[in-house]
């Protein structure tokens, strides 16, 4: 692939908002459930030392961003790789679809892997597609978890011979300093295995875009659901397990799925006492919750309106390059204090033809079923397209937002914003840039140019502060796309006029 290098060109971003507060009752769905015992295996490595070269500074009014660096360099892997970051009390655990980093607050490389080999000793001699990386930090139990999705082996494969697994890592501690055995628990999860009440059914279903969130002793992970017919949707199934035994290293026995959603599991912070999924459409977000996911999952799904009736976003503009394909409806949403914070990205015209945009909200579900938004806007301008969001939530209810932009006259580059619980209804504070991208990007997955599915974004424990992660292009190496990752950390403060 070849790669054009052009002088980078900045423009500022325009907010907007829009407030809205209806909802609309949908159907009361009923639940599936799988059992399946798993064994613990294990892995390790080392490697060097990041660049810490600082690059853009907040505009006025932004939060401040108190540390860059740079996080994995993958030139000779493709470029726009899935980003993920968690946050513990002194490590930060950073990863793409190539590569695994333990990394200090200030950058320094404890420990550094391939993906592959990472994860080597799950993969049991079938072949291996590393992609959609995720990270969480669970600040109950002090560990970090970590899961990727394992591809079928065989496409002619026949039930129950196929091979689709989660690959789940567990650290030992609140510290890992490594990447093998030492500091981790290693898991094999079959995916394709589910289980109703008339007991378990194996599948050809296979499965990435695996989410992550805890509520107290449960661990949940949520998938696309894939099969050789087709694809199935967006989280067509849930896995529930009991963390206490990944803690532990102890093999599974007590898992549960449920199947037929659609939605990405909410990141969780308190106990709401249910589960609960969002789904981007045009017009509204799905709301799908579940209770009792370990013995009889009990289910309800709501739809919520959005303020408008949004259409699917246009491949978004770069100076030089193909147009850049903008991935829908894959931010996971936040839950804390009764509200559930949704971003997704719209298709919007500003005034001279569709770009991509940025619709956020929060959404009171303290009396669920019932729902009311409380606030929601857009972030977008003519002439340039806003992607790829991930959010954060802090204890005083300070919202944050990283996410990807480009246009005609802008390479790809790494943007944030957000609000302070106290800021007026509805408003975000002026972006700041992470990261400008210098080069265009190139096509990747045979002509199809995805920039990417999403970006990191993390709490720090330690100090309530936010981190961040997303990918921007470099210039080929040696004839491979290249590509790196910058890590930034915000505080809640604003930052001084220049």
């Amino acid at each position: 692939m070849k790669t054009y290098t052009f002088i980078l060109a900045l423009i500022m971003m325009v907010l907007s908002s829009a407030c809205s507060s209806s909802t609309e009752d949908m159907v009361m769905s009923t639940s599936t459930a799988a059992i399946e015992t798993v064994t613990a295996t294990p892995t390790q490595t080392n490697t060097p030392t990041p660049n810490a070269t600082p690059t853009a500074t907040p505009f006025p009014g932004a939060f401040n961003l108190i540390k860059q660096f740079e996080g994995i360099d993958d030139r000779f892997g493709y470029p726009g790789p899935d980003s993920t970051i968690a946050a513990g009390s002194n490590v930060l655990f950073v990863a793409t679809n190539r590569y695994v980093k333990i990394l200090d607050k200030n950058g320094n490389v404890l420990d550094s892997k391939t993906m592959r080999i990472f994860i080597s000793s799950l993969q049991a001699g079938a072949r291996s597609d590393e992609g959609d990386p995720i990270a969480l930090y669970d600040p109950i139990s002090k560990r970090f978890f970590f899961a990727s999705p394992y591809a079928v082996n065989d496409p002619a494969c026949v039930p129950p011979n196929c091979t689709a697994k989660i690959l789940l890592a567990v650290s030992k501690t609140d510290n890992p300093a490594t990447l093998g055995p030492k500091d981790w628990y290693f898991y094999v999860l079959d995916r394709t295995a589910q289980k109703t009440n008339a007991g378990i059914k194996y599948t050809s279903h296979f499965g990435d875009f695996d989410r992550l969130a805890i509520i107290g002793d449960v661990l949940a992970i949520s998938w696309d659901v894939d099969s050789y017919g087709g694809y199935l949707g967006p989280a067509g199934q849930v896995r529930f397990i009991d963390k206490s035994h990944l803690t532990k290293g102890e093999a599974i026995d007590d898992w549960r799925d449920v199947a037929g959603l659609h939605g990405y599991v909410a990141k969780t912070f308190g106990d709401p006492g249910k589960f609960f999924l969002v789904q981007s459409t045009p017009s509204d977000f799905k709301i799908w919750s579940i209770e009792n996911p370990l013995t009889s999952p009990a289910i309800i799904m709501r739809s919520v309106h959005k303020s408008e009736s949004f259409v699917r976003s246009p491949d978004a503009a770069q100076p030089g390059g193909k147009d850049i394909d903008v991935t829908q409806g894959k931010t996971q949403s936040i839950y804390r204090d009764g509200s559930l914070w949704v971003a997704a990205v719209v298709g919007k015209d500003f005034g001279s033809g569709l770009v991509a945009a940025i619709y956020w909200a929060q959404i009171d579900v303290s009396k669920w079923p019932e729902t009311n938004v409380v606030q929601s806007g857009i972030i977008g301008a003519d002439g340039v397209w806003n992607y790829a969001p991930e959010i954060m939530l802090d204890d005083s209810n300070n919202f944050a937002i990283a996410y990807a932009r480009s246009s005609a006259s802008e390479f790809v580059s790494i943007y944030y914003s957000g609000r302070l619980a106290g800021d007026p209804l509805n408003t975000l504070r002026p972006a700041g840039m992470l990261k400008s991208g210098n080069v265009s990007f190139s096509p990747n997955q045979s002509g199809r140019n995805q920039y990417i599915d999403y970006l990191g974004i993390a709490l720090d424990p330690a100090n309530g502060s936010v981190w961040m992660m997303g990918p921007f292009p470099l210039v080929p190496k040696s004839d491979h796309p290249s590509s790196a990752t910058w890590v930034g950390n915000i505080d809640w403060s604003l930052s001084a006029s220049p």
